[in-house]
């Protein structure tokens, strides 16, 4: 009998959970890492995006880009505007991921019910902070909602502090869909740069360039490429650097992988996330200020900062390599069994078994 009790004591939480991520890259990817490290702890995820969004994942649904064990996909109608073209109408945007989703969503939500496979009742929401309606989902249905910042916990601090979290996402400020590039001129300015530094390099480039393209292919030193596995990528042994736009996603994998960076932000939390990587961790070295986005930035400076990165045998850089080695071991002590990512993650999944 008392073995039997502490074997069902042992046993995963089966509880569902539902994640729901605000419909832009950076968002989705954040989402499905946890829904993968909550579905490894015995969770059932249903992972509920736009249909846009799921012909997105489920053309990576191969190989390394399988959907996690665990996690099942969803999608509501395509009550929003596309991906494609979106930055025509940011604004438009975010108002229709406010107003429109939540309908279809509680639709979407009464058939599971219907469904054998998803007999147990939902145990909690796990929402983006910026789809703020699935709160007031889950009050009518007494269903917890757990928010997920997928920012940098000091630039949710500074907001928190500064005014109430709903207001600020219901009045001023926006997050990052996906949609900011830099312009034609500058990524012209980046790929002669990175010829002209003569070290080999890999760039992810989406909306692929023509002109860009011919420019790198005047070396053989560079392939473009319009999306990889950024994390295999980057803890390869053969990666010594990573320019980067300074999202948190490819922040935190950088810092996981243990490469520095060359810094690069464009918009919105990114400034911050650019000013911890080389003032507060000292894992690289800034390529512009985030005072200055305006500025073009010629190709002789990339150049020489992808160069010096790369190559220098300054203390600085040396320091630099240094540090982010220091804070790849401290990330890989986190997430490991144990470690403070580890024990959290084992927090949450036995709170929200506590509240079924």
């Amino acid at each position: 009998m008392a073995a039997a009790a502490a074997g069902a004591a042992n046993e995963p939480c089966r509880c569902h959970i539902v994640a729901v991520p605000f419909p832009g890259r950076g968002h989705v990817n954040a989402m499905m890492n946890l829904s993968r490290l909550l579905a490894a702890r015995g969770a059932a995820v249903t992972f509920v995006v736009t249909e846009e969004w799921l012909g997105l994942l489920s053309s990576f649904n191969s190989g390394a880009f399988a959907t996690p064990p665990g996690v099942r996909l969803r999608a509501i109608p395509n009550v929003i505007p596309s991906e494609h073209g979106r930055a025509a109408d940011h604004e438009g945007f975010l108002e229709a991921v406010g107003a429109r989703m939540e309908a279809p969503f509680e639709r979407l939500l009464d058939r599971f019910r219907l469904e054998e496979e998803t007999a147990a009742p939902v145990a909690a929401f796990v929402a983006d902070s910026y789809v703020p309606w699935v709160v007031g989902v889950g009050n009518r249905r007494g269903v917890p909602v757990l928010s997920l910042f997928p920012m940098a916990a000091v630039f949710f601090s500074a907001y928190y502090h500064f005014d109430s979290l709903q207001s600020w996402l219901a009045k001023e400020h926006q997050p990052d869909s996906g949609a900011t590039s830099v312009s034609s001129s500058q990524l012209d300015e980046i790929a002669l740069g990175l010829a002209t530094s003569a070290v080999r390099f890999l760039w992810i480039l989406r909306e692929q360039s023509t002109q860009v393209r011919e420019l790198v292919n005047n070396t053989n030193k560079g392939m473009i490429l319009p999306w990889c596995d950024q994390l295999k990528v980057l803890c390869h042994p053969s990666v010594g650097g990573f320019l980067t736009h300074c999202g948190m996603n490819s922040t935190l994998e950088a810092v996981f992988a243990g490469v520095p960076m060359l810094t690069l932000p464009l918009f919105f939390d990114q400034a911050i996330d650019g000013r911890l990587i080389v003032e507060e961790w000292k894992i690289g070295v800034k390529l512009r200020d985030s005072i200055d986005t305006n500025r073009l930035i010629r190709r002789e400076e990339i150049a020489r900062a992808v160069k010096r990165l790369m190559a220098s045998d300054e203390a600085e850089m040396k320091a630099i390599r240094r540090h982010a080695l220091e804070w790849k071991e401290i990330s890989h002590r986190a997430v490991n069994q144990g470690g403070s990512s580890h024990r959290n993650l084992t927090s949450l999944m036995e709170m929200i078994r506590s509240s079924r």
